[in-house]
């Protein structure tokens, strides 16, 4: 491409910095391959995906809904690390699915900025009990802890892949 530039002289229109501008699209090739190949490697690894049943389940809440448990005594010390374990107990319909995504937007947004920390979720229900066990959850945790602590090595996936 330079030589072909350097035949016909000098245009105007064409950038002073073309070697800058091909390095840039060539870095922004590679990126996208290895985030496609990333993603190939990620949905192997735990093809569920709760992002779009946490969007509508916050989609339905009411605004102001779980105020009370984000400002309660128990929930900050637990979010700020002074308590280990969070016990949300409750009957079929008490809203503990709607808590936990109300938990999970609070927890993004103190926790976004923040490398040291991921916030993996997944939601369970009681008619789908069969699907959820364990060899099917954790991979699933997994998935968003990789994907998100950007811990996510090519050679550490591929090599879980060929077991």
């Amino acid at each position: 491409m330079i030589n072909f530039l350097l035949r016909l002289g000098f245009n105007a229109d064409v950038p002073r910095n073309v070697s800058f501008h091909v390095k840039d699209g060539v870095d922004r090739l590679n990126r996208q391959h290895k985030d496609q190949e990333r993603q190939l490697l990620m949905n192997w690894l735990a093809p569920a995906d709760f992002s779009n049943q946490h969007t509508d389940i916050i989609s339905r809440r009411e605004e102001g809904t779980g105020e009370w448990l984000l400002s309660s005594k128990e929930y900050i010390q637990w979010r700020t690390g002074m308590q280990r374990l969070l016990l949300c107990p409750g009957i079929p319909g008490a809203g503990k699915t709607t808590m936990s995504s109300i938990i999970v937007n609070d927890l993004w947004k103190h926790f976004d900025q923040h490398t040291d920390h991921v916030v993996a979720y997944a939601y369970c229900s009681y008619h789908r009990q069969h699907e959820q066990t364990l060899t099917n959850l954790l991979p699933t945790i997994l998935n968003l802890v990789l994907y998100y602590s950007n811990f996510l090595d090519r050679k550490f996936l591929e090599g879980l892949y060929q077991i």
